[in-house]
């Protein structure tokens, strides 16, 4: 799995992007180079492999990621606030 460096959304090559047109097993260096991150839009490149993640953090990340898509910026800042 990639978490965003700027907004900790995780693209999961397992699942892809299927609402962006990623087919599911498609790594993120197979990604079309116009592919942006689907909750801040920033490019491919600020995301990062993830090794060795504490799963509860993994799990908490997915859900920041999934209200990202849902809420404004600054409601996604004061969740970060309260749940670390």
């Amino acid at each position: 799995m990639y978490k965003c460096d700027v907004c900790n959304c995780i693209y999961d090559p397992r699942n892809g992007d299927t609402e962006h047109g990623i087919k599911a097993g498609t790594d993120l260096e197979d990604l079309p180079s116009n592919w942006v991150c689907p909750v801040c839009g920033i490019e491919k490149d600020y995301f990062y492999f993830m090794e060795n993640e504490n799963p509860e953090y993994l799990e908490k990340s997915r859900i920041v990621s999934m209200l990202g898509i849902i809420l404004p910026q600054e409601l996604k800042k004061q969740w970060h606030n309260i749940h670390g």
